[in-house]
Protein backbone atom coordinates (compact mmCIF):
# COMPACT_ATOMS: atom_id res chain seq x y z
CA UNK A 1 0.00 0.00 0.00
CA UNK A 2 1.49 2.87 -1.02
CA UNK A 3 -0.36 5.16 1.70
CA UNK A 4 1.15 3.03 4.24
CA UNK A 5 4.91 3.32 3.16
CA UNK A 6 4.65 6.77 3.21
CA UNK A 7 3.65 7.08 6.54
CA UNK A 8 6.38 4.56 7.28
CA UNK A 9 9.06 6.41 5.50
CA UNK A 10 7.88 9.68 7.34
CA UNK A 11 7.67 7.62 10.54
CA UNK A 12 11.25 6.46 10.14
CA UNK A 13 12.70 9.49 8.78
CA UNK A 14 11.53 11.13 11.80
CA UNK A 15 12.56 8.40 14.38
CA UNK A 16 16.27 8.52 12.78
CA UNK A 17 16.48 12.56 12.72
CA UNK A 18 15.43 12.60 16.62
CA UNK A 19 18.16 12.39 18.94
CA UNK A 20 20.22 14.68 16.86
CA UNK A 21 17.32 16.88 17.24
CA UNK A 22 16.67 16.63 20.90
CA UNK A 23 20.11 16.78 21.60
CA UNK A 24 20.82 20.34 19.67
CA UNK A 25 17.68 21.85 20.64
CA UNK A 26 18.20 20.72 24.40
CA UNK A 27 21.70 22.31 23.98
CA UNK A 28 21.09 25.27 21.97
CA UNK A 29 18.23 26.03 24.52
CA UNK A 30 21.18 25.58 27.89
CA UNK A 31 23.89 27.74 26.39
CA UNK A 32 22.36 30.12 23.66
CA UNK A 33 18.47 30.67 24.01
CA UNK A 34 15.56 29.12 25.18
CA UNK A 35 13.34 31.47 23.70
CA UNK A 36 15.58 30.51 20.13
CA UNK A 37 15.20 27.05 20.45
CA UNK A 38 11.67 27.06 20.34
CA UNK A 39 11.35 28.67 18.00
CA UNK A 40 13.93 26.82 15.58
CA UNK A 41 12.18 23.54 17.47
CA UNK A 42 8.89 24.80 16.31
CA UNK A 43 10.19 25.42 12.26
CA UNK A 44 11.83 21.85 12.83
CA UNK A 45 8.20 20.05 13.43
CA UNK A 46 6.38 21.93 10.70
CA UNK A 47 9.06 21.33 8.36
CA UNK A 48 8.41 17.27 9.58
CA UNK A 49 5.04 17.42 8.91
CA UNK A 50 5.24 18.79 5.64
CA UNK A 51 7.69 16.16 4.55
CA UNK A 52 5.33 12.56 3.98
CA UNK A 53 3.37 15.20 1.68
CA UNK A 54 6.35 16.06 -0.18
CA UNK A 55 7.19 11.76 -0.87
CA UNK A 56 4.30 11.86 -3.62
CA UNK A 57 2.19 9.28 -5.04
CA UNK A 58 5.20 6.71 -6.27
CA UNK A 59 7.08 7.21 -2.97
CA UNK A 60 7.26 2.97 -3.63
CA UNK A 61 9.72 3.30 -6.75
CA UNK A 62 12.18 6.43 -5.79
CA UNK A 63 13.11 8.69 -3.73
CA UNK A 64 11.17 12.24 -4.23
CA UNK A 65 14.02 14.86 -4.99
CA UNK A 66 11.20 17.00 -3.40
CA UNK A 67 12.19 15.88 0.62
CA UNK A 68 15.20 17.75 -0.21
CA UNK A 69 12.70 20.54 0.61
CA UNK A 70 12.53 19.51 4.08
CA UNK A 71 15.48 17.26 4.48
CA UNK A 72 17.83 19.62 4.25
CA UNK A 73 16.23 22.94 5.94
CA UNK A 74 16.10 20.20 9.08
CA UNK A 75 19.50 19.34 8.60
CA UNK A 76 20.90 23.12 8.84
CA UNK A 77 18.37 23.55 11.57
CA UNK A 78 20.20 21.48 13.61
CA UNK A 79 23.71 21.79 12.63
CA UNK A 80 23.09 25.91 13.26
CA UNK A 81 22.38 24.99 16.66
CA UNK A 82 25.03 22.51 17.29
CA UNK A 83 27.10 25.17 15.98
CA UNK A 84 26.06 28.05 17.89
CA UNK A 85 26.33 26.11 20.78
CA UNK A 86 29.91 25.21 20.40
CA UNK A 87 30.81 28.73 19.34
CA UNK A 88 29.10 30.21 22.34
CA UNK A 89 31.07 27.55 24.59
CA UNK A 90 34.55 28.25 22.93
CA UNK A 91 33.94 32.24 23.24
CA UNK A 92 32.10 32.63 26.67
Amino acid sequence: DPEMLKGDRAVQNTHEQMVPFLVSMWMYALVVSPDAAAGLGGAYVVLRAIYPFLLGPRVEQLQSRRVAFVTFPCYGIIAWMLGSVVVKAWTG
